[in-house]
């Protein structure tokens, strides 16, 4: 197949003979300036991409036609789409009409360009953001021509259609591809350029990605992370200390017990809000409960004269602060039993559920199990029979 196209190819060769190329342009570097413009086409194919550079201009009121250079390319080795050869063909028209223009002195504002390419057009033309590829060759573009010089032609009406595809001996000399195309020769309002029809799925398929990544701020209450201390007092510690960044008192070091204080209120009132009415269970309902100053929820009691004894503050017996609360009570008695923790606890606290917590963290305790361990008992001795014995040391020998 490659051999006999190859053959057909140079059996042609002997034709060029007879073909002549005028190479006369202007007479004079004035005529050059004030008569002439030039005209850059631009087409690709699959397997090659073009461009071809016309020089038009009036001589004794006739308009010339004349080819001043042309240019072809095989398309790259990696596969590329046919809007992308022709920018690539859009961008050697470039670079080829700015070597004319310095050869021949002339002003970029008399310098046409034509594409086939309704994508190529708009992607030359448009200021969105492009992927790299387009993007490089469009800004070189750019850099090299006027967007607004770059019009579109039909397909049958570009002269860069022969170059880009390629055509035998004959068909060149039929078409005198050095002098057309013939509607350059009319007026300009007569030119043939038509209104492209844009594919937009083409065209937005370049469009640089943007990578969005949706963030969900949160706002997490310090008071809800209460949980993850391991000791109660610590708890304590940490509330105030921040209490006192945000107030921002000054000469203190060392935290006070009011200070303290109003940490314990903070926290047991964030404990009582935390699990509501739900969580404090119906039983709460029956029982003589009000609000104190500092919006704790207190249990009514008219047996005792000291205040907090009296009204004891509820809490629910299933929190992880309550039973970090509990535990500082045991570890502070000296790792009591459970009736004595839920004494000491009623002092100042009513723990829902209060012997079910107590006896669960009661449990838990490291030490308390340690103490309360059950003793081992004996191995068991194993009843060898005297042969039994005799067999065994011979196995062992």
């Amino acid at each position: 197949m490659i051999l006999a196209d190859f053959l057909r190819w140079r059996k042609q060769i002997p034709q060029l003979v007879v073909l002549q190329v005028p190479r006369w342009m202007a007479s004079s570097g004035l005529e050059m300036s004030k008569k002439v413009s030039l005209d850059v086409f631009c087409d690709a194919s699959k397997d090659t991409y073009a461009t071809c550079i016309y020089l038009r201009s009036h001589v004794e009121e006739e308009v010339k036609i004349q080819l001043v250079m042309s240019k072809a390319r095989v398309t790259p080795n990696k596969r590329l789409t046919i809007p992308h050869l022709e920018l690539l063909a859009c961008l050697i028209g470039a670079r080829l009409a700015q070597q004319v223009i310095r050869e021949l002195g002339m002003s970029e504002e008399k310098v046409w360009y034509w594409t086939d390419s309704s994508t190529a057009l708009t992607w030359i033309q448009s200021d969105k953001p492009w992927g790299t590829f387009v993007s490089n060759r469009v800004k070189e573009l750019r850099h090299l021509t006027i967007a607004d010089k770059w019009y579109h032609v039909a397909g049958e009406n570009n002269p860069t259609d022969l170059p880009s595809r390629g055509c035998s001996v004959q068909k060149l000399k039929e078409t005198r591809w050095w002098e057309r195309p013939d509607w350059l020769r009319q007026e300009k309002k007569y030119w043939n350029h038509a209104s492209p029809t844009v594919d937009a799925s083409e065209v937005n398929q370049e469009l640089k990605k943007t990578a969005i990544a949706k963030v969900n701020v949160m706002f997490e209450n310090f008071m809800d992370r209460l949980d993850k201390f391991g000791d109660y007092h610590k708890i304590l510690r940490h509330v105030a200390y921040l209490k006192r960044f945000i107030t921002r008192p000054q000469g203190r070091s060392e935290l006070t017990y009011q200070e303290l204080k109003e940490a314990e209120v903070r926290v047991l009132r964030h404990t009582q809000q935390s699990v509501g009415d739900a969580g404090l269970g119906s039983r709460v309902k029956r029982m003589n409960v009000f609000k104190d100053s500092n919006g704790l929820l207190r249990l009514k009691n008219s047996l005792y004269s000291e205040f907090d004894i009296r009204c004891p503050i509820i809490l629910p017996g299933n929190n992880e602060v309550v039973k970090l609360l509990i535990r500082k009570a045991h570890e502070t008695a000296l790792h009591v039993g459970v009736q004595t923790v839920q004494y000491l606890l009623r002092h100042k606290f009513w723990v829902l559920k209060g012997k079910h917590a107590v006896r669960s963290v009661i449990t838990s305790c490291a030490i308390c199990r340690c103490f309360n361990a059950k003793k081992a008992t004996g191995r068991r001795r194993w009843n060898f029979r005297k042969k039994q014995f005799i067999l065994f040391l011979k196995d062992v020998q």
